[in-house]
């Protein structure tokens, strides 16, 4: 866990070759990435995802590696997903291409699937690219105007900008603790390790109620009119 690494998103957005293009533009290059994934040319599909893994990998200071873990959890949702619609259990064998007898019950691959399951996960992945470049290249100030010029309840606003800062911050928070804790071989035992991730809730917990409290008290002394300006 390395601190810069909780942190690097937000500072990818600033460093990206796009960060000062208009959001507008990046948001119209995202729908169009979208539209292409529902485009249902799983060709089309492809070609246009390693465009945009090259594109991105172009425009933003991040490493292969770094970029490429980003993927680890999609990747292993889209595993799950796709075994739940290739596997099944019936009691009648016609329906899978292959299977394996358990009694009087079939496990097996369900037969047309396949196509289908490859369908979903090309298109998936083509949305989840485009997003990535999306979010690696937008400043949330960008995304905040956004949200502003579609109208969207500033209440709603407000909420994403409160959200997003302290997850960051939090997060940042679990690594500081975590790194001192596995300084002091924290996480040396099993025994031992439940009982530094309990302490290290409890630390965190604490730390986001005093953030919370330093926050209104920051705001109150600004004179805070339940409004955050956004030009």
């Amino acid at each position: 866990m390395k601190r810069c690494d909780v942190m690097g998103i937000d500072r990818y957005t600033y460093q990206s070759k796009w960060a000062k293009k208009s959001g507008k533009f990046k948001f119209a290059f995202w729908l169009l990435g979208i539209l292409v994934a529902f485009s249902g040319w799983n060709s089309l599909e492809v070609v246009y995802t390693l465009l945009i893994m090259t594109l991105t990998l172009y425009l933003v200071p991040i490493r292969l590696r770094t970029y490429l873990n980003l993927y680890i959890g999609p990747v292993l949702f889209l595993a799950f997903s796709s075994l739940a619609l290739l596997v099944s259990v019936s009691q009648e064998p016609a329906l899978f291409s292959w299977s394996l007898s358990l009694g009087d019950y079939y496990l097996g691959l369900l037969s047309g699937q396949f196509s289908y399951t490859l369908t979903l996960i090309i298109r998936a992945l083509t949305a989840i690219t485009v997003t990535f470049l999306f979010t690696l290249t937008t400043p949330l100030k960008q995304i905040l105007q956004l949200m502003k010029q579609a109208h969207i309840p500033y209440v709603v606003i407000e909420l994403v900008l409160l959200m997003y800062r302290f997850i960051f911050v939090l997060l940042d928070d679990v690594v500081v603790v975590y790194q001192a804790q596995n300084l002091r071989y924290g996480y040396s035992h099993p025994r031992v390790s439940i009982h530094s991730l309990a302490l290290l809730a409890k630390v965190v917990f604490e730390r986001s109620l005093y953030r919370f409290t330093e926050m209104t008290d920051t705001l109150d002394l600004k004179l805070y009119q339940d409004e955050f300006y956004l030009d």
